[in-house]
C-alpha cells in the first residue's frame, strides 16, 4: 500500500483534478494533501471531496501560508502505509507503474528509491496541448554514499519524486521551520539526502507526467538568494545532515567527507551564480510554419514528439487513459 503526499496552494481545480485522475486509476492507498491555500479554494476542495465516496484515503489538512516543506513536515505523522512519496499538484502519476516501483524496493533493499520515465506536456492557455518533451531523470548507481551525493550534484537532476520506504522518506524532511529555505528544503535537501541513502532506480515505463502550464511556480534565482540569511542557515544544516548520514552509513574520515560535501555543495552554488540562461533555438522549417498556420504546427510538432517518447501501445494506453487530465486551468 502507497501513501501519496501534495504539498498545495491555491490551485484548487489542480487537486480536484489529482483526486479524480487517482480515482480512475483505481488508486487504493492513502493521499495526503497539505494545503496552504486561502478558504476560498480551501472549500473548494473539502466540498469535492465530500461529493462522492473514493476507493482510497483522502486526509485534507490545512496549513495556511506555509512552505511546501513545512507542509510535508507537518502531515507526515498521518501516514499509514510503508511506502510513501511525495507529488506536486500538476504531476500525474500512473499507479500502474508506482505499483512495480514497490515490487522492485522489495527486492533490492540497498536502493532508496525507484520511479521511471516522465513525460512533460506543454499546455498553453485557449490552445490546449502543443508539444511533449522526455523529462531528464537519472539512476544514481555508485555503491559509496558520498560518490552517490557528488555525482546527483555534479550532473543535477530533482531525482527525489519519487516511490521511498517511509523511515527514509521521513528523513528526507527533518525541519518544520518557516526560516529554512523554499527550494533546499523541498527540492535540494530531499534529492541530495536520497542519494545519501542509497541508490536511485529509473525504471524504463511511464512513470509521470508533468504539465508545463502558465500557472507553474518557479523557484527564485540563486543570485537573489545568495546572501539571504534564510538560504545560509538552510545550506549549512543540509551540510552538516549529508556529512552525519554519509557517516552513519560508511565509516570514513570525517575531515574528508566534510571537505568533500562542503567543496562540492559550494561549487554547485557558483555555477548557479554564474550561469547564463541558454535558449533552445527553434527549428527554421517549424518557425514559418507557426507563422503561416499555427494549428498545422501544434499537429505536426504533437504527432513527432509521441514518435519520439513513446516505445510501445502499452506505454501510450497509459498515456491516454490521464489526457482527459491535461488542460490549462486558471
Amino acid at each position: 500500500m502507497i501513501s501519496l503526499i501534495i504539498a498545495t496552494m491555491n490551485r484548487s481545480s489542480y487537486i480536484i483534478r489529482y483526486i479524480d485522475a487517482l480515482e480512475k486509476q483505481s488508486f487504493d492507498g492513502q493521499l495526503l494533501i497539505g494545503d496552504s491555500s486561502n478558504r476560498f479554494h480551501l472549500n473548494i476542495i473539502k466540498n469535492h471531496i465530500k461529493k462522492k465516496k473514493y476507493n482510497y484515503e483522502i486526509i485534507l489538512k490545512h496549513y495556511p501560508k506555509k512552505l511546501p516543506h513545512v507542509c510535508i513536515y507537518n502531515i507526515k505523522k498521518f501516514v499509514k502505509h510503508d511506502y510513501l512519496m511525495w507529488i506536486c499538484d500538476d504531476d500525474i502519476l500512473i499507479i500502474k507503474t508506482l505499483k512495480k516501483c514497490i515490487q522492485f524496493l522489495d527486492k533490492n533493499k540497498n536502493f532508496s528509491g525507484v520511479g521511471g520515465k516522465i513525460l512533460s506536456v506543454y499546455i498553453e492557455k485557449n490552445i490546449g496541448i502543443v508539444g511533449y518533451e522526455k523529462y531528464p531523470c537519472r539512476e544514481v548507481l555508485l555503491n559509496n554514499p558520498l560518490d552517490r551525493v557528488k555525482s546527483i550534484i555534479s550532473n543535477y537532476n530533482v531525482v527525489h519524486y519519487c516511490l521511498s520506504r517511509k523511515t527514509d522518506f521521513l528523513e528526507r524532511f527533518p525541519n518544520g521551520s518557516s526560516n529554512f529555505d523554499k527550494g533546499i528544503g523541498a527540492e535540494f535537501f530531499p534529492t541530495l539526502m536520497l542519494c545519501a541513502q542509497g541508490k536511485v532506480k529509473m525504471l524504463d515505463e511511464l512513470f509521470c507526467i508533468r504539465q508545463i502550464h502558465p500557472e507553474r511556480k518557479i523557484l527564485k534565482s540563486i543570485k537573489k538568494l545568495k546572501n539571504n540569511k534564510n538560504f545560509l542557515y538552510s545550506v549549512n544544516y543540509m551540510k552538516n545532515s549529508l556529512i552525519n548520514k554519509i557517516l552513519k552509513i560508511k565509516k570514513n574520515d570525517h575531515l574528508k567527507v566534510k571537505r568533500e560535501i562542503f567543496k562540492t555543495i559550494d561549487g554547485h552554488y557558483k555555477k548557479l551564480i554564474l550561469k547564463k540562461n541558454t535558449y533552445k533555438k527553434n527549428n527554421i522549417f517549424f518557425l514559418f510554419l507557426k507563422k503561416i498556420n499555427n494549428k498545422m504546427y501544434f499537429k505536426i510538432k504533437i504527432i513527432l514528439h509521441k514518435l519520439r517518447f513513446f516505445k510501445s501501445i502499452n506505454e501510450y494506453k497509459k498515456y491516454k487513459n490521464i489526457e482527459p487530465f491535461l488542460r490549462y486551468y486558471p
